[in-house]
C-alpha cells in the first residue's frame, strides 16, 4: 500500500512545533513517521541529557531567583507582595522542571498516541483531495501562534532586562532563567491547546458529515429538486448527493460515532497528560499578574505623584505589558477550551435538527436518535486535576479575584 506524503499527514501540522519542543527537551521523537533513527537507543540518550541539563538549569535558575527576590528592596513591597512573589517564583520553576520530568517519563509517548488516534479520524472524516488544503492551513495556524509567542516573548523581557538588570550575576542569572521557563511553559500550552483546536475541527467535519448523510437518505427516498442551505453555506444538490451515498469517503453515522469515541478519548488523555502541568501554569499566571500588576501600579503612581521621572514610568508600563501578555495567553487557552466544548454541544443540537428532517430511513433515525444518545451521556469537559473546568466563567471568576486582591494590597499600602 502506497504512503500518503507527509503534507497529507496531521504530523505536518503539528511539525514546527515540534520542532521548537526539541530544542527545549519537551519531544523525545522525530514528527516524521516515515523517518527512522540509525540508532534510535543514542537519540533517546541525547535527549534524556538535554532535558536533564535543563532540569539541571533550572533548579540553578530557581536557587539565583530566590536570591534576587530576597535581595530585592522596594518600599511597595509589603510582605503579603512578597509571599505572592515567592509562591508565583516556585510555581514557575515547578512547572518546567515537572513538564521536563514528565517528556521524558509519563509524557514520552503522548503525542505519538495522540497523533496516530487523530490519523485514524482524518482517514474517516477527511477526504484524501482535502487533507492537504486542510493541513496547511491548519499548519499555518501553528506557524502564527509560534510567531506571535517568540515576538511577544522576546519583546516584553528585552525591556525587562534593560530596565531590571543592575549589573550583577544574580541579576543576569534570573533573567535568563526567567526567559527560558516562560518559553518552556509556553510551548507546553501550545501543545496543550494544539490538540484541542484539532479535535475542534474535527467536530466541525462530523457536522458536516452528518448533514450530507441525512440529506442523501432523505433524497434517495424522495427523488426530485432539493437544495439546502446551511449555516455554514454547504449547498448539495440532488446530482452531488447521489455521488456522496456511493463514495466510499462518506462516513455512516455509526462510524461517526466511532469517531467520537476516538476524539473523547484524544481529549481526556491530553487532560490527563498535561493536567498537572495546566494546574501549575495557572498559578503561575494569577501570582504573576497579581505582583506585576501591583507593583507597575504603585510604581506608574508614585511616577506620576512624585519625581515624573520617565525611565520609572516606562518600568510600569512594562510590568504591566507582562501581566497583560500571561492574561491573554491564559485567556486564548480558555478561549479555545470553552469553543471546543461548545462545538461538542453544536453538535447534539445539530443531531436534533437533522431528527426533524422529512423522508429519512428509519435506520437513519434510530442511528442519530443513538448518537444523540451517546453525545447526552459523554460530555467534554476540560477538567484540571479535578479542581476546575478550563472554561470563560473560570477565567473571568480568576481575573474578578486577581483584582480584588491587587485593591486589598493597595489599600494595604495605603495604611502602612
Amino acid at each position: 500500500m502506497m504512503k500518503e506524503p507527509f503534507e497529507q499527514d496531521v504530523h505536518f501540522v503539528i511539525q514546527p512545533l515540534h520542532f521548537v519542543s526539541k530544542i527545549f527537551g519537551l519531544c523525545p521523537f522525530h514528527i516524521d513517521p516515515k523517518f527512522r533513527y540509525d540508532n534510535e537507543r543514542l537519540c533517546n540518550v541525547l535527549h534524556n541529557l538535554l532535558a536533564t541539563f535543563m532540569i539541571v538549569m533550572f533548579f540553578f535558575g530557581l536557587y539565583s531567583t530566590m536570591i534576587y527576590a530576597t535581595e530585592f528592596n522596594d518600599p511597595t513591597f509589603n510582605i503579603f507582595v512578597r509571599v505572592v512573589w515567592v509562591i508565583n517564583i516556585v510555581a514557575a520553576y515547578s512547572t518546567s522542571i515537572v513538564g521536563l520530568i514528565f517528556s521524558v517519563t509519563r509524557n514520552k509517548n503522548h503525542m505519538t498516541a495522540v497523533l496516530a488516534s487523530i490519523c485514524r479520524v482524518d482517514k474517516k472524516l477527511v477526504h484524501r483531495h482535502s487533507k492537504q488544503n486542510i493541513y496547511t492551513s491548519q499548519r499555518s495556524h501553528v506557524m502564527l501562534q509560534l510567531k506571535v509567542t517568540l515576538v511577544t516573548l522576546v519583546t516584553v523581557y528585552s525591556f525587562s532586562a534593560y530596565l531590571f538588570y543592575n549589573g550583577t550575576w544574580t541579576s543576569l542569572m534570573y533573567m535568563i532563567s526567567q526567559m527560558l521557563s516562560a518559553v518552556i511553559n509556553n510551548v507546553k500550552t501550545l501543545q496543550y491547546v494544539n490538540v484541542i483546536l484539532i479535535v475542534k475541527q474535527r467536530y466541525q467535519l462530523m457536522k458536516h458529515l452528518l448533514l450530507k448523510e441525512v440529506l442523501a437518505d432523505s433524497c434517495s427516498r424522495n427523488p426530485g429538486p432539493f437544495k439546502v442551505h446551511n449555516a455554514n453555506k454547504i449547498f448539495l444538490t440532488t446530482d452531488n448527493l447521489k455521488n456522496y451515498k456511493d463514495s466510499s469517503n462518506v462516513c455512516r453515522i455509526r462510524d461517526l460515532r466511532m469517531v467520537h469515541s476516538e476524539l473523547y478519548d484524544v481529549i481526556h488523555e491530553n487532560n490527563n497528560s498535561y493536567g498537572i502541568l495546566i494546574l501549575l501554569e495557572f498559578i503561575t499566571v494569577l501570582t504573576n499578574s497579581v505582583g506585576t500588576t501591583y507593583f507597575g501600579v504603585m510604581t506608574i503612581n508614585d511616577t506620576v505623584f512624585n519625581n515624573g521621572n520617565f525611565e520609572i514610568y516606562f518600568k510600569g508600563i512594562t510590568l504591566l505589558s507582562m501581566c497583560t501578555f500571561e492574561l491573554l495567553a491564559f485567556f486564548w487557552l480558555t478561549t479555545c477550551c470553552h469553543s471546543t466544548a461548545e462545538e461538542f454541544n453544536a453538535t447534539l443540537i445539530h443531531i436534533q435538527k437533522l431528527l426533524l428532517y422529512p423522508y429519512i430511513s428509519t435506520w437513519t433515525i434510530v442511528d442519530l436518535k443513538s448518537f444523540s444518545s451517546q453525545l447526552k451521556n459523554v460530555k467534554i469537559e476540560f477538567n484540571i486535576c479535578g479542581f476546575f473546568n478550563l472554561n470563560l466563567h473560570f477565567f473571568c471568576a480568576s481575573v474578578g479575584g486577581m483584582f480584588t486582591y491587587i485593591i486589598v494590597l493597595s489599600q494595604f499600602n495605603q495604611k502602612v
